[in-house]
């Protein structure tokens, strides 16, 4: 049987993947909730409301994605972010908006750097 231990490295891992399931919640029930301007009684949105879902839906995928290869999903969620938040949004919490949207690919980067450097390779 194999000894499970918590080391700093398996602890910002772990936090890592916590943050991504906590964050895909938060802003899927915000994407969620911002479905309404696609119902029926309401006119055709604008182009950019379209695209600005689109790129909150990539976003959440994004959350999704490092469970099976964190480096692509970072990525994906560093500038999907960026986008959404700076070029979209740009409103006055942006900056803390982005930092904490972001947050499991800090913690991605932080743990790749902890390895040891003959497991960086695997």
């Amino acid at each position: 049987m194999r000894k499970t231990t918590l080391t700093p490295h398996r602890l910002i891992h772990v936090s890592a993947r916590l943050a991504c399931i906590i964050l895909f919640f938060v802003w899927g029930y915000i994407f969620v909730s911002h479905l309404y301007w696609f119902l029926p009684p309401e006119a055709t949105p604008p182009l950019w409301i379209w695209f600005g879902q689109s790129v909150h839906l990539v976003l959440l995928i994004s959350y999704i994605i490092p469970f099976w290869n964190e480096k692509s999903g970072s990525i994906v969620m560093i500038v999907t972010a960026f986008v959404f938040f700076f070029l979209i949004i740009s409103s006055g919490g942006t900056i803390a908006y982005f930092v904490i949207s972001i947050l499991p690919a800090i913690l991605f980067f932080i743990a790749s750097r902890m390895k040891k450097p003959d497991s960086r390779e695997k």
